[in-house]
């Protein structure tokens, strides 16, 4: 008999694939929303920085 070939073994592996799968799911998902909150983020703080480059630069023409 093999790895596996039991019926305990067995019936104890399917929910374990399926807690392994959803655990690397939400792993990968953690990890995609930490990347697309640091893009949100340098997309914020670029547009602010380029709203503050323009309105320094609009002053002088406001006086």
């Amino acid at each position: 008999m093999g790895w596996g070939d039991t019926p305990g073994n067995n019936s104890l592996r399917v929910p374990l694939v399926i807690f392994g799968s959803a655990v690397l799911l939400i792993f990968v998902l953690y990890i995609a929303h930490l990347f697309k909150i640091q893009i949100v983020d340098n997309l914020v703080w670029e547009g602010r920085a380029r709203a503050v480059a323009l309105r320094s630069e609009s002053l002088p023409a406001q006086r």
